[in-house]
C-alpha cells in the first residue's frame, strides 16, 4: 500500500499495523480504521484541521473551490472527494434501510456494530481497505507531482 518504509508517517504506520495485525479481527479492525479516517483525509490533502472543522466542507473546499482544472492532482482531489462523502454520509437522514456492506462511518459508531454480521463486516472491511489505499495512492501521487514540480 505505502511504496516506501521512509516516507510513512506514524498515521500510516499505524495504519499498516491495524490491517496487518493478527490478534485483531476484522470487525474491531473496522472500528480503528474508521476512526483515523478523518485523520487521514486531511493528511491526504494536506489541510490543518482546525477547531470545530466539518471534514465533508473542508474536502469540498479543497477539492471543488480550490480545483486547478483537468490535472492528476485535480482528479486525485475528486477521488478524495467521492471516498469522504462515502465514508462521511449523513446515514441518519436515510429512509431506506442502510446497506451494512458500505463501511459508513456514522451508522457503525453512532448505532454500533453489533448489528452488523460477520459477511457484512467483511464486505465493508475490504471496501473500507480499498479506500484507503485510494486515499494513500492519491497522497503519494501528489506528493511526487510536488517533487517533480520542484525540479
Amino acid at each position: 500500500m505505502l511504496k516506501s518504509e521512509q516516507n510513512k508517517s506514524d498515521l500510516h504506520q499505524y495504519i499498516a499495523r491495524t490491517i496487518l495485525s493478527t490478534s485483531m479481527e476484522k470487525r474491531e479492525k473496522l472500528i480503528i480504521l474508521l476512526a483515523h479516517i478523518e485523520p487521514l483525509i486531511y493528511k491526504t490533502l494536506e489541510i490543518s484541521k482546525t477547531r470545530n472543522m466539518k471534514v465533508k466542507f473542508a474536502v469540498n473546499k479543497v477539492s471543488v473551490d480550490n480545483n486547478g482544472g483537468m490535472s492528476a492532482e485535480s482528479i486525485g482531489k475528486i477521488y478524495v472527494l467521492a471516498v469522504t462523502y462515502i465514508i462521511f454520509a449523513n446515514t441518519d437522514a436515510y429512509t431506506d434501510e442502510i446497506d451494512k456492506r458500505i463501511p459508513f462511518r456514522n451508522n457503525i459508531l453512532h448505532n454500533g456494530i453489533v448489528m452488523y454480521s460477520d459477511e457484512d463486516i467483511g464486505v465493508a472491511y475490504e471496501l473500507l481497505l480499498g479506500l484507503i489505499e485510494i486515499l494513500i495512492t492519491v497522497e503519494e501521487q501528489m506528493q511526487e507531482q510536488y517533487c517533480v514540480d520542484e525540479m
